[in-house]
């Protein structure tokens, strides 16, 4: 039963503002009229249980109608304010409902009498009053800032070692105890508390530690730096550890007796990387050394200064910094292995001019022979996009001739890259090079590329892959997965990713038996939540013809039926004919289709289950008072009037048939530009534009 306090009753505001300290984000000096509800996470009805002191629903005037901003809570008709969850399918254990921290405003529309409210979870009120309350008692102002560390680490020792538990609320909270996780994100709080600096940091490489332990670095108020470690197994009190040091680097001797820094673990932003450690030159910054200690650091790293002694960059070195904004190079530095700067969207990287070994062109890091590309660096970039948000400039790469080799992870998430365009003499693309890209356009592989390594177009967004060549190899076994513990995320699956594909190659070809190898698996489709259905999904094939016209539909039988054309600018376009479009083959359930052109005004009917697979779609084109534009208003889709007469030929739709609707169509057929009206270049009426056509629109002008 609920728990509601009267609206009347205004003596609970003292109390109320006494357990705001408690609540993470609420101040002391919280305004008066903020009301505290409270819920309880389903992993804590084990263990606790709220008291009916306080709120879980507020009894508000019942004679006035409300509006709500915010999600947190919601009003019925009678007044009554209570939290809002949300129903969340977990698998394995079902559907549950979920609840979110957070603060709204309720306002009556009468009156204008506004009330705001804060919601709060009840396992984190009674975790962090706990902690507050150990503080408060035990770290009296006599104590050192050593002493009130170490009395840090008792309380966190205090609880059994659990890996049922991973932060300090679930640990505090239950009582039961907690994991590594758990302690460090306590020795955190604490710190907060008492104006100390502290972060977590990654000690899964430490002697005898486990694959994802993890411990704290503490800064003092009296200017002392510790590591901190309360992980350790075992039954309270645990073990724990307090350690001064001065050299905020972990680092290991190399054959030749310099150093390389194997991870930095101090507090600050504009890192200064030092030429020596103890006399010892500092040559090599070794894997994800600086990337991983910017994961934790609160405040993230914007400047990094390399030492002339330096030589050598290893593998995702920087990876994921998006802080950083200027790094140099020194003239010193001959190797830069894979992805050293992946993910660092606002770098501008500098390379010495003396260098003999790299440069940077347009954003891209290469060998200074131009044979090798190394990777992107810094080439994500964002602009305004009008409505208050952020969207990524979009991108055409054209890799330089000469170039023969791209490196692992070389575009590896770049949003912004839209196309890229291979030169004849590339013969190998390494391990996850364009993984999660956002690709608009086929792409089209040289006849001299020899190897395809492991997941390197893993969900790159190309509607499909055209082999000009049957030379080369597609690594889809798991020997290149390199690096991934060290950078924290798992690979997609295989070479071309879990969108549908298609493989356009000549017959006998590697490509023609991966999309038979692959061809076919069963999916479990999950949307709101809810399990619905299987589907399948397919890697297509389709000989290489010398055409890169790529007219895409689920099979022969069906090309007369319903087409996707590629559109550069908007995605792709669903083209529907016929009178009844029921069907629509899983091949493209992941389509990012936006527009659904419906031209011929006889369809009378187009199935739930093709609108079902087309998640992205949101306009509708076609005919005014067709059932194009019924089925646009029924769904709540934009609708796009075609009124204009078709005129056969008019490709760029200016009312007239010359050589720019020519110029047009060539474009379109070689990958390299839009059609405006695309309709208007089938010439021969067949719903598939192709050569044919061209050839077709080119007689009609020379007739003319």
């Amino acid at each position: 039963m609920k728990r509601i306090k009267k609206f009347e009753c205004c003596a609970v505001s003292a109390l109320m503002l006494m357990m705001t300290v408690f609540c993470t984000g609420i101040s002391a000096a919280a305004e008066p009229e903020e009301i505290l509800l409270f819920f309880l996470s389903e992993s804590y009805t084990e263990y606790l249980t709220i008291p009916d002191s306080l709120n879980t629903a507020y009894q508000l005037p019942a004679d006035e109608t409300y509006t709500v901003s915010g999600s947190v809570v919601g009003v019925d008709e009678n007044g009554l304010v209570t939290v809002m969850g949300r129903e969340v399918y977990y698998i394995g254990s079902g559907m549950r409902i979920d609840y979110e921290e957070g603060t709204a405003v309720v306002t009556g529309r009468t009156s204008g009498t506004k009330y705001q409210f804060r919601v709060c979870e009840y396992g984190r009120y009674c975790a962090e009053r706990t902690v507050n309350e150990y503080i408060q008692t035990n770290m009296t102002e006599d104590l050192t800032d050593r002493e009130k560390l170490e009395l840090a680490c008792q309380f966190v020792a205090g609880y059994d070692y659990s890996p049922n538990f991973s932060s300090m609320i679930s640990m505090v909270a239950t009582g039961v105890g907690g994991d590594c996780w758990a302690s460090t994100s306590a020795i955190n709080y604490i710190c907060t508390q008492l104006g100390f600096r502290s972060r977590t940091r990654d000690a899964s490489k430490d002697p005898g530690a486990g694959s994802g332990h993890r411990n704290n670095v503490v800064e003092t108020t009296d200017g002392m730096t510790y590591m901190v470690d309360c992980g350790y197994t075992g039954s309270a009190p645990r073990t724990y550890s307090v350690t001064p040091y001065t050299v905020p680097f972990r680092f290991t001797i190399r054959a030749n007796e310099t150093l390389e820094i194997t991870e930095y673990f101090g507090f600050d932003t504009e890192l200064v990387i030092p030429a020596e450690i103890d006399g010892q030159r500092v040559t090599s910054i070794g894997a994800a050394a600086i990337g991983n200690a910017n994961r934790y650091l609160g405040t993230p790293i914007t400047s990094v200064t390399l030492p002339d002694t330096l030589e050598h960059i290893g593998d995702s070195a920087f990876w994921d910094m998006k802080g950083l904004t200027e790094l140099r190079i020194p003239a010193s530095v001959g190797s830069i292995e894979k992805a050293a700067f992946s993910g660092c969207d606002s770098l501008h990287l500098v390379i010495d001019p003396a260098n003999p070994f790299y440069v940077m062109q347009d954003d891209i890091l290469y060998t200074k022979d131009m044979t090798t590309l190394v990777c992107a660096v810094g080439f994500n970039k964002m602009t305004d996009n009008g409505n208050g948000g952020m969207t990524y400039i979009k991108r055409a790469v054209t890799v330089p001739d000469g170039v023969k080799y791209i490196e692992d992870q070389a575009f590896y998430k770049c949003t912004s890259l839209s196309e890229i365009t291979f030169p004849d003499t590339l013969l190998h693309i390494g391990y996850r090079a364009f993984g999660s890209c956002s690709l608009r356009k086929a792409v089209v592989f040289p006849a001299s590329l020899k190897g395809i390594g492991y997941g390197a177009f893993s969900d790159s967004g190309a509607p499909a892959y055209v082999f000009k060549g049957s030379d080369y190899v597609i690594n889809d076994t798991t020997e290149n997965k390199l690096n991934e513990k060290e950078s924290g995320e798992t690979l997609e699956s295989t070479t071309f990713g879990t969108q549908p594909i298609f493989l356009i190659a000549p017959n006998g070809s590697a490509a023609e038996q991966y999309a038979a190898d692959y061809g076919t698996r069963v999916f479990t489709v999950i949307r709101d939540g809810k399990t619905e259905k299987e589907e399948s999904e397919r890697y297509r094939y389709a000989e290489y013809k010398d055409s890169e016209t790529l007219l895409l539909a689920a099979d022969e039988s069906s090309a007369g039926i319903w087409q996707l054309i590629w559109n550069p600018d908007t995605g792709l376009a669903l083209h529907l004919s016929g009178t009844d479009i029921s069907t629509l083959g899983s091949d493209f359930c992941y389509s990012n289709a936006v527009q659904m052109l419906i031209v011929d005004p006889t369809v009378t009917h187009v199935d739930d289950s093709v609108l079902t697979v087309l998640s992205r779609l949101t306009e509708i084109c076609g005919e005014p008072g067709t059932y194009a534009q019924q089925l646009a208003f029924r769904l709540g889709y934009h609708f796009t009037p075609n009124v204009q007469q078709s005129l056969a030929g008019d490709c760029n739709n200016d009312g007239a048939v010359d050589s720019a609707d020519c110029v047009m169509l060539a474009k379109w057929l070689g990958c390299s530009g839009t059609l405006i009206k695309w309709e208007n270049a089938d010439m021969n009426g067949d719903s598939v534009i192709s050569g044919v056509d061209l050839s077709m629109l080119r007689r009609v002008i020379l007739t003319v």
